[in-house]
């Protein structure tokens, strides 16, 4: 069931080959290519490939309960045509692809502007739509078996729960929570999870350090260009804050990763996307 439509108007930006054919031919000759990049705003960025590797959905987001300080978004960047195509400029919080044309994202009761749900878009045709009556949706993430698995927190509080992405059914997730025990959104249910920020794809994997990212390649390793962004809210647990990981697309072709913005106060980064094949 269709509960409403929300009326966001899509921005679409096409064309940067321009820039890209410029980038691919300032590249040294030992290092690896640049194929596409984009500016953003915020501090609390994250990415995910389609399935079909051909397409990343990124956001401009705030931390919780903290009014923006620049514009906010969801956005997906097509690799190959370098097009942009906004879906929401409301900030959506990890959003991801249920199928190749199709992004879920979550929007709580602590982030402004926008109402809260769980939020879908296709790419191709964006028309953001409100999928569930939840208000706190506090992180989204795919699940092993095909479903959207999210955190509801206040004003629901239903802890770990289900949506089927078709149905829109709710179901609760089967690990029992003991009475009284409180489940952080922070610390999800790994088991239950589908890895979409993967790591190796055959001879090729990557590595996220502090103050590097770099890709093993047919047993060579090579270094990517900046500093990985690094995410330092206050509010999250020790383990939750450093570096944002690199991702390598499904058919690991492409390695995409956050690179640190020109200023110091961690509101601008850039995601570039590296042909490695």
């Amino acid at each position: 069931m269709k509960l409403h439509t929300v009326g966001l108007s899509a921005l679409v930006v096409v064309g940067l080959t321009a820039w890209q054919a410029a980038q691919l031919s300032a590249q040294p000759s030992t290092a690896l290519p640049v194929v596409a990049q984009l500016t953003l705003h915020g501090n609390t960025p994250t990415l995910a490939w389609s399935p079909d590797s051909k397409k990343i959905v990124t956001n401009e987001a705030w931390d919780y309960m903290v009014t923006p300080k620049t514009p906010t978004s969801v956005k997906v960047l097509e690799v190959e045509s370098v097009k942009v195509t906004q879906l929401s400029k409301v900030q959506g919080y990890h959003p991801f692809f249920i199928d190749d044309d199709t992004v879920v994202w979550g929007h709580s009761q602590y982030e402004e502007p926008g109402e809260p749900g769980l939020f879908k878009s296709k790419v191709s045709a964006p028309s953001v739509e409100r999928i569930t009556a939840l208000k706190g949706v506090n992180h989204t993430l795919p699940a092993k078996n095909g479903q959207i698995l999210l955190f509801s927190g206040w004003p629901d509080n239903n802890d770990w729960i289900f949506v089927n992405p078709q149905t829109y059914a709710i179901t609760p997730h089967p690990i029992p929570v003991a009475k009284g025990e409180w489940i952080k959104s922070w610390d999800y249910p790994k088991e239950l999870v589908k890895d979409i920020c993967i790591q190796k794809v055959g001879d090729v994997s990557v590595k996220t350090d502090l103050n590097a990212i770099s890709v093993t390649l047919a047993g060579k390793e090579i270094k990517l260009a900046g500093k990985p962004y690094r995410y330092e809210y206050d509010g999250a647990d020790a383990h939750h804050k450093g570096p944002v990981k690199a991702c390598l697309s499904p058919d690991g072709r492409h390695v995409a990763y956050f690179a640190d913005g020109p200023r110091g106060d961690q509101s601008e980064y850039t995601l570039k996307v590296v042909k490695l094949r």
